[in-house]
């Protein structure tokens, strides 16, 4: 069972995976790699800390994996965008990440009962 407060704070941090991939596209289409970079990076490891401990331990072991592998894309992202700017290279590595997306989409749910996998 979730709280209220451990509920939010997946849902926020699920739309800030959104929020940065939107940032990413935008910067591709403009072809500003430090958009891009700056996206990406807002999704990264380090917004994963200060996660409660408390929270971690109701979280299902699959979703945290996909969870932290989703950040690292994130972070192997910003460094590809920044280090080399190949824009293939980069369209590549955001398709892979929203694969982590619709993967944890389509097998979980958080409803007011806690976890459900669909």
């Amino acid at each position: 069972m979730l709280s209220a407060t451990e509920r939010n704070a997946i849902l926020i941090e699920m739309r800030g995976f959104l929020e940065s991939v939107q940032g990413i596209v935008a910067g591709l289409a403009e072809q500003n790699t430090r958009a891009i970079a700056t996206s990406a990076r807002t999704s990264g490891m380090a917004s994963a800390q200060g996660v409660p401990q408390a929270l971690k331990d109701k979280l299902p072991t699959e979703f945290k994996k996909l969870g932290m592998a989703t950040h690292m894309a994130f972070d192997g992202l910003a460094r590809e965008s920044m280090e080399i700017g190949d824009r293939q290279v980069i369209l590549k590595q955001l398709g892979a990440l929203m694969g982590n997306c619709t993967t944890c989409h389509a097998g979980y749910r958080i409803d007011e009962e806690g976890w459900r996998r669909k």
